[in-house]
C-alpha cells in the first residue's frame, strides 16, 4: 500500500511500514540513510480521536529551520482538511486543481495578498462573495469556497534546495468537475507572481 502526495513536480511516495489498527501507522519514503519516516498516531478522545503526526529525518541545522516550519504547517493544514472532509464531504470524490510558481518572494508578503480586499481582487479569479473564512497556519491560508463545495488555498514554502514555491490549490467535493477550474487557478497564480516580483 502506498500514499502519494501529488500535484507537485516530484510526487513523494510513502509506503506503509507498520500498522497497529486503531493506534498507529508508520510510513517510510526513500532508502537509508536518507529515508523519511512518518508516524501517525491515533488516541481515542470522547466521541472522536486525537491524531498526532511525527516526522523524522528533517535535518535540524539552521538552513532547514524554514523547511521544518513548512512541514509542521503542512501537517496542521492536512489535518484540518481531514476534519472538513469527515464533517461535510465524507464519501465524496475529491478533485484538485493546483498551480505552482517559484521565485524570491517573502512568505508573509505573499500570504498578505490572500487577505480579503482589493489586493486579493487584483489577481484571484474568485468572487469575494463566494468565500468564507477557513483557517490559516504559518505557510497555508485557506478559504472555504461554497461554489465548488470545497476550498481555495494559498501556500508558500521553501523547497529542500532553498527555492521558494508558491502554490494555489482548489479542492472540490462537488458532484461534477468544475469547468475551467484548472485554467482559472493557473491564470491567478501567474497574475500573483507578476505582482509579487514587480
Amino acid at each position: 500500500m502506498a500514499w502519494e502526495f501529488n500535484g507537485f513536480e516530484h510526487p513523494a511516495r510513502y509506503r506503509v511500514e507498520r500498522s497497529w489498527p486503531g493506534r498507529s501507522l508508520i510510513y517510510t519514503s526513500g532508502e537509508p540513510p536518507g529515508a523519511r519516516t512518518l508516524d501517525v498516531g491515533f488516541e481515542a478522545a470522547g466521541e472522536g480521536a486525537i491524531v498526532t503526526v511525527t516526522g523524522e529525518s528533517v535535518p535540524a541545522s539552521y538552513e532547514f529551520d524554514e523547511l521544518a516550519a513548512g512541514v509542521a504547517s503542512g501537517w496542521a493544514n492536512a489535518l484540518r482538511y481531514l476534519e472538513l472532509y469527515l464533517s461535510h464531504y465524507h464519501g465524496r470524490t475529491k478533485r484538485t486543481a493546483i498551480a505552482l510558481t517559484t521565485g524570491q518572494f517573502d512568505f508573509d508578503a505573499a500570504l498578505h495578498w490572500f487577505e480579503p480586499g482589493l489586493k486579493r481582487e487584483r489577481w484571484l479569479d474568485v468572487p469575494a462573495g463566494e468565500l468564507q473564512p477557513g483557517w490559516r497556519f504559518d505557510h497555508h491560508f485557506v478559504w472555504l469556497w461554497s461554489a465548488i463545495e470545497g476550498t481555495i488555498e494559498l501556500s508558500v514554502f521553501q523547497g529542500a534546495s532553498g527555492e521558494h514555491t508558491l502554490a494555489l490549490r482548489a479542492v472540490s467535493w462537488a458532484a461534477d468537475p468544475v469547468a475551467g477550474l484548472d485554467r482559472r487557478i493557473a491564470a491567478s497564480v501567474d497574475r500573483l507572481s507578476r505582482l509579487l516580483l514587480s
